[in-house]
Parts: C-alpha cells; structure tokens; sequence
C-alpha cells in the first residue's frame, strides 16, 4: 500500500469489497465505493465484533455503497441513502455454451448412469449443508451428486455415499461442460444468517447453462422462484422438488432458460454501476 504514495498512485474510485481494508482506505485521494457482497460478519472464522465495526466505518466513509442482495441493501439503505441494490452477474457467454453448442463430457462423469445432480462452489460448513446432501444421497440412490469446488468439509465427511462424487476444483472455462451433462443446479445452503444475507453466484450461472435449480430458502433466491428456479423448506421438499425437475426438464426448455438470464450479464450490471457513478 505505501508503494502506491511513493508512485503518486491516484485512482478516481477505489473499490473495497470487505471492511477490512478500512485501515488502508485513507492511503488514496479517490471517491471510495463499497461493494458488499457478503455479511462478513458472519463467518465463523472472524472476528464478529471487529468486523462489524469495521464495516460501520466503511458504510460512513464511502461515498458509494453497491449490495449483491437485497437483505443487505435493505440493512444499509436507512442509515445510507447513496446505498444501491446491484445484483451479481455471469459471464453468460461462457455458461450458455452449455446449451448453443455440443460440449465434450467431462471424463469423470462420462458414462455415469442414472439423473445427475450438480453444485460447484466452495464445500465447507459456513455454506452447504452436508446433512442435506447426504439425506439426498440416501433417499435416491439412483441419483448422483456431483461437487465441485475447494473443499473444505472433514475428510470423510460423505464416504458413505458412493453416490456423492467429490471432484474437487475444476477450471472456471471448464463449468459449462459439467452444467451441459448434468440435470439440476444444487444450492443446498445452509441455514444462517451469513446465507439469508448472500446472492449466490451459481445461481446465475447454473440458470445461463439452462440447468434448472432447487435451492434451500434464501431470500434472494425466492424473488426469482418460479417453474425452473425451486425453493424448499425441508429435506423431503428439497428431494421432491429435484424430482419435479427431473421430470419436467428437457432441451427446449433448458435453452430457453438459458435465453432469460442474457440481460443478467457482468456487462449489463457494470453499465448500471458506472451509469450511478456518473451521475452522482
């Protein structure tokens, strides 16, 4: 950070994405934009107290608060009124390749029978619910749930389920591939407040690659819940409703969900951000 004054470094904006860059943030003379994007505080490996201070700092420094959720926007807007609602994006290019063209099969899934179940993203306990995964794999074990991302469960956590397939990080170019040749996007979250105030990414991305989506009851989930977008209260409601998908799915369909999500794109929400910047 001090090699940015010894450059006479200077941006127009500074974007921070966590409170606890607050210390750093008077090293420049720019217009600061807060950009939150998960309630810190409640991870389970800070310091909760700490972070909430940090981010009271943060809200009253910024000149410009953007909140991925509408929970979080909602927490801010009274007390700061230059907060704005700005949902994620995808790279919707990328994620609708798995329904305009014919993507390989990802060798690890290649020849696997019966419905396949897909997340990918971080696996640790602050986010999915093993419990939930595991009821799943027991109840239906025709299906396979396929995980993909960092891994950070115990070790053994799912080893008795051989139809749970922990294939740990992939390529983020490589996604589609998984989405294409799978039939339901999972978002088994759990139930905190860390997740009531979240904005799944995968929900958007899972959505441009026209895989439908059965999630756990997030707010913001439920404002796009409808035919294809399946929200549950309960372990039973999470298995019927991938039930419901696997039975009303097909390529049709998918391509036209895929279709809904190109206005949701990282361009169009950049062109809603600098349009705000510019006329403040």
């Amino acid at each position: 950070m001090w090699n940015f004054r010894k450059l006479n470094f200077s941006p127009d904006y500074v974007f921070a994405f966590s409170q606890n860059w607050y210390p750093f943030l008077s090293l420049f003379d720019s217009k600061l934009i807060y950009y939150c994007v998960d309630d810190q505080t409640a991870f389970s490996a800070v310091d909760g107290a700490r972070f909430l201070e940090l981010d009271r700092l943060t809200n009253s420094a910024a000149d410009v608060i953007f909140c991925s959720s509408r929970t979080l926007y909602e927490s801010k807007f009274a007390s700061y009124p230059n907060t704005y609602y700005s949902p994620h994006g995808v790279e919707y290019e990328l994620f609708r390749r798995a329904v305009s063209e014919r993507l390989p099969v990802p060798s690890e899934i290649d020849g696997m029978p019966g419905p396949k179940l897909l997340f990918f993203g971080h696996l640790s306990y602050d986010w999915v619910d093993a419990d939930l995964l595991r009821y799943v794999a027991k109840q239906r074990p025709d299906w396979n749930i396929i995980l993909i991302g960092r891994y950070s469960f115990d070790a053994g956590e799912f080893s008795n389920h051989s139809n749970i397939f922990v294939l740990g990080e992939r390529d983020f170019q490589d996604l589609p591939s998984y989405c294409a040749h799978c039939d339901v996007g999972l978002i088994p979250f759990v139930d905190s407040e860390l997740v009531h105030n979240c904005n799944p990414l995968k929900l958007y991305e899972y959505l441009s690659a026209g895989l439908p989506v059965v999630s756990t009851a997030i707010p913001e989930v439920q404002h796009l819940e409808d035919e294809y977008v399946r929200v549950s209260n309960s372990a039973t409601e999470f298995v019927a409703e991938c039930e419901y998908l696997l039975n009303t799915m097909d390529a049709e369909k998918s391509a036209a969900l895929s279709a809904s999500m190109s206005d949701s794109s990282w361009e169009s929400r950049v062109a809603t951000i600098t349009k705000i910047l510019h006329d403040l």
